[in-house]
This record gives C-alpha cells, structure tokens and sequence, in this order.
C-alpha cells in the first residue's frame, strides 16, 4: 500500500482506511453496557486520530518542502497535453480517477463486518489481517473515508500514479503543476502530493506542436 513511503505512513493509513470497517464490528458484537467496550471504542478512536494527525502531517511537509519536489516528473491538468524533452508529464486528462475504489472495498470489507455474527467475528478480522499484510508490501491503495472527510483526497492516474491533494487546494488544479514524493526515489515509488507551484520549463511543450 503506497509502497515505498515510510513505514509509520502506510500504518497510519490503514488503521484510517479501516475505521469504518473496525468500527462497525465493534458496535455489532459490543456490548455497551460492559466498560471494556467503552475502553475499546476510547483506544481505537484515539489511535485512529492520531493516525489522520500523522497523514495530514506529512502531507503538509511534504507539500511544502521543495526538496522533496519531483526533477523529471510534472503533472498536468490542462485539456492540452503537454510533454516533456527530459522528463514525464502525467496526463489527468487519461481516465484518472478521484478517490477511486469504494465498491470493490465495500464489498470485501465493508459488507462482512455488518452481517457478521458473534460467532463468525472472525471473518473480518481474517480478511482484515490478510489485507494488511499484502497491502504493506504492495502499491495498491484502498479508499479513505476518514481523510476525504478531513479534506485530503486520492488522485489515481491511468499510469499508476498515487498523488495527493488538499481539498482546499482544488481550484490551483490547473495547468501544469509541479509534484512532491511522498515516498523514496525508487521507480516502483509512484506516490506524490501536488503542490500549488506551476511548472515554467522551457522544456515543456503542447504534444501537437511537435
């Protein structure tokens, strides 16, 4: 999951990401009447909390940090299509997808933690754990309710690309913009938050002007 940003980061976003599934097995097999729940309900808000904290966090670092800002990778949001001599321009314009994914994870994830019984409680926690492991080696992303409620939405792009930004920033989304990793420098690394800053190289050109 977002593979090859920092450990605490892809951490943060699962326990984020499963909020509503965690939550809602808590309120089916608990029992408000028991204080253990009640501490339960205290520990996984609290660590869900933090978690969103850590993102937005080191999205805003990130975001405004030039040193982490892409040398060959810039994104444009233009219906022109632009290229670069030296470098990648991701093209919005190719079927990218905002905050995609909520169907398929509703259905694995969602839809078994409500019909779940006492009995069976361990189903989603299976499927949990199993989607935890695999996620932390992998570049595949699932949808964040949680962030999206705070302002911070997930761009996909048709080129595998994973790029961030604030929902306060979207009426900066156009024209060429300049990018900032949110993992390592790695080529399997395809994780980024956009920035407001406008990209001026000479080097960039409309693809029919060729």
């Amino acid at each position: 999951m977002l593979f090859g940003t920092k450990l605490h980061f892809r951490i943060a976003y699962f326990f984020t990401a499963f909020f509503p599934s965690i939550l809602i097995l808590l309120l089916k097999i608990g029992d408000p009447k028991k204080m253990f729940f009640w501490i339960m309900l205290i520990i996984f808000s609290f660590v869900s909390f933090i978690s969103l904290r850590c993102i937005i966090k080191e999205l805003k670092t990130r975001q405004s940090n030039s040193k982490y800002s892409s040398t060959n990778i810039v994104i444009n949001f233009d219906v022109q299509k632009k290229r670069l001599k030296h470098g990648y321009v991701i093209q919005v314009q190719n079927n990218s997808k905002v905050n995609p994914g909520f169907i398929p994870f509703a259905t694995s994830i969602l839809f078994p933690s409500i019909i779940v019984d006492n009995n069976k409680i361990y189903v989603p926690l299976i499927i949990m754990i199993f989607f935890f492991i695999i996620l932390m080696f992998s570049n595949e992303v699932f949808p964040n309710i949680l962030l999206l409620l705070f302002g911070v939405n997930l761009l996909v792009t048709s080129d595998g690309y994973k790029i961030f930004y604030f929902s306060k920033d979207k009426d900066t989304l156009t024209g060429t913009k300049i990018i900032n990793s949110i993992g390592n420098t790695g080529s399997l690394s395809m994780t980024y938050i956009i920035t407001n800053q406008e990209y001026d190289g000479k080097e960039l050109k409309n693809i029919d002007d060729d």
